[in-house]
């Protein structure tokens, strides 16, 4: 049996080896590769979209709430938070992402933010472009993951890759995920305003949902530990970024590692910009892999293969 599959061609890099990949596969007929009309039109015949979140538009929700055959829809990202701004699909539609693809890297990125913080190197850059020798003041603020509680809410692909690249470090790792009774490979599952007491690290792993959203607000911030760092590689709108901002002011959060945003791209005038304890990047925790093209492509075919057959 072909399956007919309508792909949505940007000029990311990742995305041409996944349609190489996919007409490469005798199981697929791609009936439309590109964005705009020529997509709409190919999804009369879809049975499966393939596409970027950033693709994705009113435009697109209205042509996938139509589509008289269409079945699945594989995301090009981790997310699925931009797909839910254009309202509801069909309960026919089911919807896979690339999590495990791209997991390794995005938890690669969120321990180089913890072990930066921990280690001042922050503190340590900032004093480099004075040219200060502040050796002092660094030591007196320098932590270690050893020995330290590193609290994960969301144990997905993200979660789950940095729980393993985190434990030979010695740190205790304590998981929130939404059900309490998951496993988390042996690492305690607590929920979330009790793991924050004790979380001298917080990573934000976790989908952006209208139950998500605000997670991490101010009297939450107020349950940790004081002088804790919070990293999030999540999604911006978890953290209610005012009551963040205030935390780090008084100390009760000593440092933050932020990669997504409330609002992309960062406004100049951001507060945020101008705080000292604090590592910023553009939202790029996902990409930097030699292979993402090739990474990709194997798990979207392993996705529809597990639908299709």
């Amino acid at each position: 049996m072909t399956v007919e599959i309508s792909v949505v061609l940007r000029t990311d890099l990742y995305e041409e080896p996944v349609l190489a990949a996919l007409r490469d596969d005798p199981r697929y007929r791609i009936v439309a590769a590109g964005d705009g009309p020529s997509l709409i039109a190919g999804l009369e015949a879809a049975e499966c979209l393939v596409i970027s979140p950033g693709s994705y538009d009113g435009a697109v929700a209205e042509a996938v709430r139509a589509a008289p055959r269409l079945r699945h829809m594989h995301l090009l990202s981790s997310g699925r938070d931009r797909i839910d701004l254009f309202g509801p699909l069909p309960d026919t539609l089911s919807v896979s992402n690339s999590a495990a693809a791209i997991g390794p890297t995005v938890a690669e990125h969120a321990m180089a933010l913890i072990l930066g913080l921990l280690r001042q190197l922050h503190g340590a850059e900032r004093a480099r472009a004075r040219a200060h020798w502040d050796r002092r003041n660094l030591v007196a603020r320098l932590g270690s993951l050893s020995g330290a509680r590193l609290t994960l809410v969301g144990y997905g692909a993200i979660g789950a890759a940095v729980a393993r690249m985190a434990a030979p470090f010695g740190c205790e790792i304590v998981v929130v995920r939404r059900s309490a009774s998951a496993s988390a490979d042996g690492h305690p599952v607590l929920p979330l305003d009790q793991a924050l007491t004790a979380a001298d690290v917080l990573l934000l792993a976790l989908p952006l949902t209208p139950e998500t959203r605000g997670l991490l607000d101010a009297r939450r911030l107020a349950l940790l530990p004081r002088g804790a760092v919070v990293v999030n590689v999540g999604r911006g709108g978890l953290v209610d970024t005012d009551a963040l901002l205030a935390a780090l002011r008084s100390g009760q959060v000593v440092a933050a590692g932020l990669d997504v945003f409330e609002e992309e791209p960062l406004p100049a005038t951001h507060p945020l910009w101008a705080e000292p304890n604090v590592f910023l990047t553009p939202h790029l925790a996902g990409f930097g892999q030699s292979d993402k093209g090739r990474q990709m492509a194997a798990h979207c075919l392993a996705e529809l293969g597990a639908r299709f057959g």
